[in-house]
């Protein structure tokens, strides 16, 4: 959606203009990425819910993201987020 609109990362934009699309509240999504940038767009958008996949937990602000090793960690997460609703 955010080389459609002109919207770029670390702007929270393309991220609230996908909340918007969607109709849902910001509590109710989550943003899976593997960047600082991911990190900082999310933060920006107020999307309470960041996954980052990174081996490298030093560039993250650890208050705001869960960081995962792997890609079966994040699915157990989404699984159990799932689960909740």
């Amino acid at each position: 959606m955010a080389r459609e609109t002109g919207l770029w990362k670390p702007s929270g934009k393309p991220l609230t203009a996908a909340i918007k699309k969607l109709n849902i509240k910001k509590n109710e999504a989550c943003v899976i990425g593997d960047s600082k940038f991911d990190m900082l767009a999310a933060v920006s958008a107020g999307i309470p819910n960041i996954f980052i996949l990174n081996k490298n937990r030093s560039d993250f602000d650890q208050n705001k993201v869960e960081i995962f090793d792997s890609i079966a960690q994040i699915k157990s997460k989404l699984e159990s987020l799932l689960t909740s609703l």
